[in-house]
Order: C-alpha cells, then structure tokens, then sequence
C-alpha cells in the first residue's frame, strides 16, 4: 500500500513570483535589447527556483520511501530496509528552504519548518524531509510491513 504527502511550497511561491514581477519591470522598463538581459536573468531563475520548489511529495510504500521536489528533478529513493528511525523534528529558522546540508545530514525542504528525520541503519547520515504533518509521514514510515 502506497501512502503519499504532499506540501505545497508557499514561501517558495511567493518569493519566486515577487522575483518574477521583479523581473519583468525590469524588463519591460528598459530601452534597447542589449540592456534587457538583468530582467531576462531574474525571469528565468525565479522559474527554475519555482519549477523546483513548489511542492515536496514523499511517497511511502512496502518497500521504499520516495520524495520528489516540484517538478521530479530532484527525488531520491531510500530503501525502508535501510531507514533505523524516523522521527518529527522542527527545523531551525536560519535552515532555510530548498536543499541544505546541516550538521548531521541533509535537509530537503519547500516550506515551512516542520520535518521528519531519517536515521539510517549502516551509517551516520541523517535526511531530513520537510512535511506538513510529520506525525502521519512518521506513522507509515516507522510500521513495517507485513
């Protein structure tokens, strides 16, 4: 049975459309071509940063626990086998959104700052996954299948 949690990267959203706005003033407020290209500049990354950060899924099935961040171009695979633990955490302010790597591991996240933390069996890395209700992520992902 698959489970999936999906959270809606709202900060993300509104930073990449105040940038976006941003950018097409720029734009549109310029004389020639050649003096353009800031705007130009501006629109594109704050559609790159969107299409990456809109929303954060994690799938969660027999075998696997999945997560896919906005469009699917950044998503890893753990094997549940591997996961020792998984535990609610909230994030600090200064982490931040996106991918960031923090004292213990990595932290993938799209908006706010609860999370859950994966603790591996054969190693000391540590994944953090930003979720809108970690209690639920932490439920399927701590029941093992039968």
């Amino acid at each position: 049975m698959e489970k999936r949690f999906t959270q809606t990267g709202t900060f993300s959203i509104i930073v990449c459309t105040i940038l976006l706005a941003g950018g097409i003033v720029m734009y549109c407020t310029k004389g020639p071509e050649e003096e353009r290209w800031p705007g130009v500049l501006i629109i594109g990354v704050s559609l790159i940063i969107a299409a990456l950060c809109w929303r954060m899924t994690i799938v969660v099935n027999d075998h696997n626990v999945r997560f896919i961040m906005g469009v699917g171009l950044i998503q890893k695979t753990y094997l549940r086998s591997d996961i020792e633990s998984c535990k609610a955490v909230r994030n600090h302010l200064l982490n931040g959104i996106g991918i960031r790597y923090y004292r213990h591991g990595t932290l993938y996240n799209v908006s706010g700052l609860s999370a859950v933390e994966l603790t591996f069996r054969n190693s000391d890395m540590r994944v953090r996954l930003g979720t809108d209700s970690p209690e639920e992520v932490c439920r399927a992902i701590n029941t093992r299948p039968l």
